[in-house]
């Protein structure tokens, strides 16, 4: 399923919610943050620990920060194929964990089609992007023809949500599952469902 969660300036993440997006997408996650006229990106992170570690400078009113929850539906369970993706058709540049780019590619959802190759959906995507050579504005239109598809693109200057997101304590999340799944799972093994307060 994987989630993806938009902190805007002004909000922070809260880490209990956190802990729930990666428990519930537990493949490894990554982040991007607007640094002034830069836009930085970190990936590969395979624990809770170490995300939270890595977003903590990031975590508070003064950034704008993604972030990326990844449950594999295409392609292997590896550091690599965490988000996001910098839009690049090089290989090298593509599956790097950390960096500077002009432009990354964040997805919640799975894409059908061929692969002749050990990529992941989105990775592939990404490089597809790549090859358009457009401009933000213009692939985002390309993004919103993917129905049923939630894509954030971070560019040094603005965050483009494609899809439909759910608002949540000030952040904006691409789904809410993470929530639910830790609701039933604590009916089942507490019984006492009714009682806890959500």
């Amino acid at each position: 399923m994987c989630v993806i969660c938009i902190k805007p300036k002004g909000t922070t993440i809260d880490i209990e919610d956190l802990k729930l997006m990666f428990e519930a997408n537990s493949h490894g996650a990554g982040f991007a943050v607007i640094l002034g006229k830069k836009l930085y990106y970190k990936k590969g992170l395979m624990t809770i620990e170490k995300l939270i570690e890595e977003i903590e400078e990031f975590n508070n009113p003064k950034y704008n920060l993604v972030v990326h929850c990844r449950l594999a539906s295409v392609g292997g369970i590896n550091p690599e194929l965490t988000h996001p993706f910098p839009i690049t058709d090089k290989k090298e540049e593509l599956l790097s964990l950390e960096g500077y780019s002009k432009a990354v590619l964040f997805h919640n959802g799975t894409l059908y089609f061929n692969r002749s190759n050990d990529l992941s959906d989105t990775a592939n995507l990404t490089v597809k992007l790549a090859e358009l050579k457009l401009s933000p504005e213009k692939l985002v239109k390309v993004l919103s023809l993917l129905h049923g598809q939630k894509f954030v693109l971070m560019t040094p200057k603005k965050i483009y949500q494609i899809g439909e997101f759910h608002k949540h304590k000030g952040l904006y999340v691409s789904n809410l599952s993470w929530k639910w799944e830790f609701k039933f799972r604590f009916y089942f093994n507490r019984k006492n469902f009714w009682t806890y307060d959500f």
